[in-house]
């Protein structure tokens, strides 16, 4: 009976693929009992059964195939609401979710059984939560590269509410904002290398040693890029810093130039060797503009000594050069006389000096009218040219008047005799 029961119990649970329809297979299912009954039948008047046993054995049998298929339709039951609450459950997390990605609601085709629904549903959602994952991890890498580039530009992330979900038009915006970031990295980036390759050029043309954290920075500092800030502050910082270096190499190389002419100066009324000149010039011109300038200095120093050794000496090449530039002046013995030092023979460091201050006042005179004076001097001197080649020609007139004359003398002499 059991036997019988567990066959009919796993026939029906089979889902095996038949080609007859589902009510054929029930009509059999009816006729496949209808034998098994038979049969018991058949056993139970063959050992003697009786009646009211018999009875008793079917009513047994009938119970059981009723519970066997009541616990049948309950499951299936139980499958069918499990089934329709599922579908509930993914079309209200589906739209939820196609909202929060700026989709409209999921719509399905009519007629469909809840099955299909429930697979429709299913793999629409599946893709929605793919969709929202993808959208999550563009979102996260994109807002990484943002945040380090706004870091080291020192500008305003873009802005997306913490938890939700980037709708397309959001991810192109951001993906736009970290393009436009990188641009503006790229252009700060060659503008500091451009100004650090400056700072280190001045700083070591003057010999500058840093003395702040910004320019320990460019000249000691880290080569990675992550460590530059890039912000407009720091580049006007920077900025700042190459005019204020540009500044103290103009005021250098003006001291220069200040302690080459006196040095230039003294080498010439000291009729310094040119052999150590051209050595301590050849000598100089491999060091920085610093390095420079402390040589020239002490160069000046060094002759300043020499000097007060011999001031007579540098006096008197001093007046050379006034009485040169006196006579290129055109000036008349009132204006020399004027200046009284000249005749002073107490040569002394204060003596040297008024003579400097007249030869520098002499030569500010002549340089600003040199053309007229060089003029004047070619004329001058063609004039006196003009006036040699005419005494030349007058002492040839003579020469030839009196040779004439001489000549002549004899000749009349002779005449006379001959009238006699």
């Amino acid at each position: 009976m059991e036997a019988v029961v567990d066959h009919l119990y796993l026939a029906a649970k089979t889902k095996t693929v038949c080609p007859r329809s589902p009510r054929i297979l029930a009509s059999s299912l009816l006729n496949s009992v209808n034998q098994a009954i038979g049969k018991l039948l058949d056993l139970w008047d063959a050992m003697g059964i009786g009646k009211e046993l018999q009875l008793e054995r079917m009513h047994a049998a009938k119970s059981y195939i009723e519970k066997l298929l009541e616990e049948m339709i309950d499951d299936e039951s139980s499958v069918k609401e499990k089934l329709e609450n599922d579908i509930e459950i993914q079309k209200n997390q589906l739209n939820i979710l196609r909202d929060q990605l700026g989709l409209d609601p999921y719509k399905v085709d009519d007629g469909l059984t809840i099955l299909q629904l429930e697979k429709e549903y299913r793999l629409a959602l599946e893709s929605a939560l793919r969709e929202k994952q993808q959208r999550l991890e563009k979102l996260t890498q994109l807002q990484r590269e943002d945040q380090a580039l706004c870091a080291q530009l020192c500008v305003v992330p873009y802005y997306i509410p913490t938890g939700s979900i980037p709708n397309s038009t959001q991810l192109e915006e951001i993906k736009e904002h970290v393009t436009n970031l990188l641009k503006i990295k790229e252009q700060r980036l060659e503008e500091f290398h451009k100004l650090r390759r400056e700072i280190r050029l001045y700083s070591k043309e003057i010999g500058h040693i840093p003395d702040g954290t910004l320019e320990k920075d460019m000249l000691c500092g880290n080569e990675e890029e992550g460590y530059i800030y890039l912000t407009k502050k720091y580049l006007e910082d920077l900025q700042q810093l190459i005019h204020q270096l540009q500044k103290k190499k103009e005021s250098l190389m003006a001291t220069k130039d200040v302690l080459m002419k006196q040095v230039q100066l003294l080498w010439d009324r000291l009729q310094w060797p040119q052999e150590n000149q051209e050595q301590f010039t050849k000598t100089i011109s491999q060091c920085s503009i610093c390095e420079a300038t402390n040589m020239w200095e002490e160069e000046l120093q060094t002759l300043e000594e020499v000097k007060k050794e011999k001031l007579k000496e540098i006096i008197l090449k001093v007046r050379q050069d006034l009485e040169s530039y006196w006579q290129k002046c055109f000036y008349s013995d009132e204006q020399k006389a004027a200046f009284q030092p000249f005749y002073d023979d107490n040569f002394s460091e204060e003596l040297l000096h008024y003579h400097d201050e007249e030869l520098f006042k002499i030569k500010m005179v002549y340089e600003e009218d040199k053309c007229l004076y060089d003029t004047v001097h070619k004329w001058e001197a063609i004039l006196d040219r003009f006036i040699e080649f005419e005494v030349d020609a007058l002492s040839i007139l003579t020469i030839f008047l009196i040779v004439t004359e001489d000549t002549d003398k004899p000749s009349s002499g002779l005449s006379n005799s001959k009238r006699i």
